[in-house]
């Protein structure tokens, strides 16, 4: 009966000893992890940051939040009517730039409606420009491909081995072209890169290369898949289309990924779920490997595991 409860008397100081140990620089952060539910005041504050980022549509979500948590919020009903208009506005200057690419640029039109669906969802002629150019694509694709196989018997009936192995690289490049217009980036990124293998100087097939790893990236990045995205992106050629600002944008939200690891492992800490807590540390030094203060409560939670072990 006295050793239970001593027990029950010593864990808890002990747990306060190593949690203000930790020093006062997390006492905030300790702080922001209780803070829940999250308020309207939140959600229009993120909006305001994700505006100045230039991610309208993310900020347009945010104030949708607010008013599902306070309908009658003036301010944010006028806030989302701006944003909306100014949304419609981004979106549509990348519709016009696109019926403008249409006779002269298919992929960069392409490229232009995807944008403005990105930043609009509903946008729905913007979606059927995308339909009908997909179209287009799939019978110049037949058209190339059908030009290609006759230029390939000719050369057949008079080259040997050589002749049949330019015929497998042109079907390798087709099936790539084919795999990126499905959006399978990865498969597409393979096949053109077995036919670089055979042409290394083709620029066809690194602009190619250049549009899978930047869509991957892009694709990944909105998943939250920061690390695969940054992974994708560093491999576009430098100053392709904005992948600079991607790469800064995908580096801080793996930054912000492993704050909130650490927090969360905070959390756990404080419900002496212990091993939950390392495991998020853990992950923090995967993103960061030089994060002390996660090295420095990993060492804490584990001597704590040993005392609670030993008081059993």
């Amino acid at each position: 009966m006295r050793s239970g409860y001593i027990s029950s008397f010593f864990i808890p100081i002990l747990l306060s000893l190593l949690l203000m140990a930790g020093g006062c620089a997390h006492v905030e952060s300790v702080r922001k992890v209780q803070d829940f539910p999250k308020q309207p005041e939140d959600s229009m504050k993120s909006s305001t940051v994700l505006e100045d980022k230039g991610d309208i549509s993310a900020a347009v979500e945010e104030l949708k939040i607010a008013l599902t948590l306070d309908p009658d919020n003036l301010k944010a009903k006028e806030q989302l009517g701006r944003l909306v208009e100014k949304r419609n506005k981004l979106a549509g200057e990348h519709y016009q730039a696109g019926m403008a690419l249409k006779q002269s640029d298919l992929q960069g039109a392409k490229r232009e409606f995807l944008m403005a669906l990105r930043i609009r969802s509903d946008y729905q002629d913007a979606m059927l420009e995308l339909k009908n150019l997909q179209l287009e694509s799939s019978e110049a694709t037949l058209q190339v491909r059908a030009k290609r196989e006759a230029a390939s018997a000719v050369r057949a009936n008079e080259r040997s081995q050589a002749s049949y192995e330019e015929a497998a690289d042109e079907t390798t490049f087709e099936r790539a072209v084919s795999l990126f217009e499905d959006g399978d980036y990865a498969t597409a990124i393979h096949e053109f890169q077995k036919a670089k293998s055979h042409s290394p100087n083709d620029s066809e097939i690194q602009r190619y290369l250049n549009l899978c790893w930047y869509d991957l990236g892009i694709a990944l990045s909105r998943k939250k898949e920061y690390r695969k995205a940054l992974e994708a992106f560093s491999k576009v050629k430098k100053g392709f289309e904005n992948v600079d600002d991607y790469l800064k944008k995908s580096r801080s939200g793996l930054k912000q990924q492993a704050e909130e690891l650490y927090k969360l492992g905070l959390k756990f800490f404080r419900e002496q779920k212990l091993q939950d807590a390392i495991s998020r540390w853990n992950a923090v030094l995967e993103i960061e490997p030089d994060h002390l203060k996660s090295k420095e409560y990993i060492e804490k939670a584990k001597k704590l595991q040993k005392a609670l072990k030993n008081q059993k």
